[in-house]
């Protein structure tokens, strides 16, 4: 069986953008409160993505997407939260493979900061 390593060569050319993921606790009744709790921060090659592309490759019925490559981390999982450069995304899509994981996110609300 052959496997790849991913060097750190590699990783300073294309994993080029910090991404921290999170999950959203709600929490109160009529007080609704929310907070994120921190997962972890990975570096990511991240592109833009179509909705058109989504529809087509994976079924998602989705617009303002991003498609991030990434060193696998099982604690990355669909509904879990994404910031990349002050903007929230929810992953909708996560394939992994031997060396890594793809993941789809959508932008939540209007691209507002988080």
């Amino acid at each position: 069986m052959c496997r790849v390593i991913l060097n750190s060569e590699f990783a300073k050319h294309f994993y080029n953008t910090d991404i921290r993921v999170y999950k959203k606790i709600i929490t109160g009744g009529y007080d609704v409160s929310e907070t994120a709790e921190e997962i972890c921060t990975i570096r990511a090659d991240v592109q833009p993505y179509s909705g058109a592309l989504a529809r087509e490759e994976y079924g998602l019925d989705i617009d303002r997407a991003l498609k991030v490559f990434c060193d696998r981390d099982e604690r990355i999982a669909e509904g879990v939260y994404i910031a990349v450069n002050g903007t929230e995304y929810i992953v909708k899509y996560v394939e992994s493979w031997g060396i890594g994981m793809m993941i789809v996110a959508q932008m939540c609300g209007h691209g507002a900061g988080i």
